[in-house]
């Protein structure tokens, strides 16, 4: 195949436009990851990881029923080590920052949740 000039540049220019697209695929993708979310105003803590079905359950209820929460990854430093720090063996794990009342596992009664956190 003879590659003239003009295709360098059009080959050029679609290689281009694919690593951008990539990249704001990739950009877009590590936004909309749950490890990210942080609420720091809101009074409860979720202690979890992504790579438990329970936390990825029970954030997805949290969400579905619009309940505010600061999410603290336990596999990754500083949540890691705060969640040892609290003495927790598992998660799901929350912590009432106003109160210090803490609730484990998964639980998709709300009422039975809110009681347990003292909220």
């Amino acid at each position: 195949m003879y590659i003239t000039r003009m295709n360098c540049k059009k080959i050029h220019k679609m290689l281009k436009n694919v690593l951008l697209f990539l990249l704001v695929f990739c950009v877009i993708k590590c936004l909309n990851r749950s490890e990210f979310y942080h609420n720091h105003d809101s009074r409860i803590i979720f202690y979890g990881r992504m790579s438990c079905p329970y936390c990825v359950k029970m954030k997805a209820f949290l969400d579905s029923n619009e309940f505010d929460y600061d999410y603290r990854n336990t596999a990754e430093e500083p949540g890691k080590s705060e969640y040892k720090e609290k003495g927790a063996t598992g998660v799901p794990f929350f912590v009432n920052k106003l109160n210090g009342k803490t609730s484990s596992g998964f639980n998709d009664d709300m009422e039975l949740f809110k009681k347990n956190l003292g909220i």
